[in-house]
């Protein structure tokens, strides 16, 4: 009878005990990437982003204006280099800019010159 009571004891110490709160894991902590894109071309101009050989429209930049965007983190995901490209509406030469290493976190700025091969890009 002793022996039970003692399992009994042990049994409800266990099951009274307080459980500690789970602690949260950090699900994805990383940042995505901004992207400033001014643009001091004449026309409007569409903004890609290409990774992993897909082509992704970003979204339109009015003529002698700027606008912000974010990089998906799965843009990210194919590997840390991407390339831009602009295409100016009504204009028949695009411009697609050279490899950009970029990781999380990161502002990347381009600038769309009226000549879109003098276009410059800054990572920082």
């Amino acid at each position: 009878m002793r022996c039970f009571a003692a399992e009994i004891f042990l049994f409800l110490a266990v099951a009274c005990h307080p459980t500690p709160a789970a602690t949260p894991t950090p699900t994805g902590s990383a940042e995505p990437v901004a992207l400033t894109v001014r643009n001091h071309h004449w026309a409007d101009v569409r903004v890609y982003a290409i990774h992993g050989g897909v082509r992704e429209r970003l979204g339109l930049v009015p003529a002698a204006s700027s606008r912000a965007f974010e990089l998906p983190l799965r843009i990210l995901s194919s590997g840390a280099s991407i390339r831009l490209a602009a295409s100016p509406v009504g204009g028949a030469h695009g411009f697609t800019s050279e490899n950009i290493l970029v990781r999380p976190g990161q502002v990347v700025t381009w600038t769309l010159e009226t000549e879109l091969a003098r276009s410059t890009v800054m990572v920082q």
